[in-house]
This record gives structure tokens, C-alpha cells and sequence, in this order.
């Protein structure tokens, strides 16, 4: 069964989309930009707006029941060339175990002017007693 998840603990955005769907035992984060739980843009270098965005992809898996070692894809949308070394070094430092799947797509520019950077991600979620599958 499709589940959503919501947490105040992470950006909510005012557009039509959730934080995250689970569904038969994954996790499907939407792009997550570099912006608080408050709804404040953090940051204006790469690397400070990274660190965000991680953290709200973290905080999100965390809800759903996952962790930043179950991502198995994630896609990086990112406003300049020249930002690629500092986001990748910031990125590296969220993930310990296996990397996930990636794609990095220079985009002519997010939602915001101010935002340099944007990520979306999919995990699996740990299996529990009833088979690790949501219906």
C-alpha cells in the first residue's frame, strides 16, 4: 500500500508533491533543495547548499523508515559547471557503505534563482518481519 511521508522536520514544499512515497518496499524521495524546515533557502555556495539538501534527504529517509546507506539512485540537478567538485565532495561524505546509482544534470536554472542545487533519491526500505514489502 502507498504510504506518504511528512515531517516537519524537513522542507515541505507549496507545490502539489509530497516528501516521499514508499511503495513495495522502496522509498521515493522528491528533489530536495537547499531550503530548512522554516521554508528558508540556507546557504549560497554549493557546498553550504549541499550539506542542506542532504540533510533533508536524510531527515526524509529517516521518517519513511530508511537511511542514507539504502539509496540506490539519486539524481543531481545542479546550476554551474564549475560547482561539480564541491558538490561531489559534500555528497561523498553522506554516503558510507556502497554508492548509489547517480546521474548530475546541469540545469539552466531550480525554482528558486538562488538555488544551485537540487537532489531526488530512491532507497530501499530494511526488511522487517512481514517480508519488507509494503502491499
Amino acid at each position: 500500500m502507498r504510504r506518504v511521508v511528512d515531517t516537519a522536520d524537513a522542507y515541505r514544499s507549496k507545490s502539489p508533491l509530497v516528501q516521499a512515497v514508499v511503495e513495495r518496499g522502496f522509498v521515493f524521495v522528491s528533489g530536495m533543495p537547499p531550503v530548512d524546515a522554516r521554508g528558508q533557502t540556507v546557504g549560497e555556495d554549493v557546498a553550504t547548499q549541499t550539506h542542506q539538501v542532504m540533510r533533508n534527504l536524510k531527515t526524509i529517509l529517516e521518517a519513511a523508515g530508511a537511511s542514507m546507506d539504502r539509496v540506490v539512485r539519486t539524481t543531481v540537478f545542479y546550476t554551474h559547471r564549475e560547482d561539480y567538485a564541491a558538490l561531489d565532495a559534500v555528497y561523498r561524505q553522506y554516503f558510507t557503505g556502497t554508492w548509489p546509482s547517480r546521474s548530475a544534470v546541469i540545469a539552466a536554472g531550480l525554482v528558486r534563482p538562488e538555488w544551485r542545487i537540487e537532489i531526488d533519491a530512491i532507497a530501499m526500505i530494511p526488511p522487517d518481519d512481514g517480508g519488507g514489502r509494503d502491499a
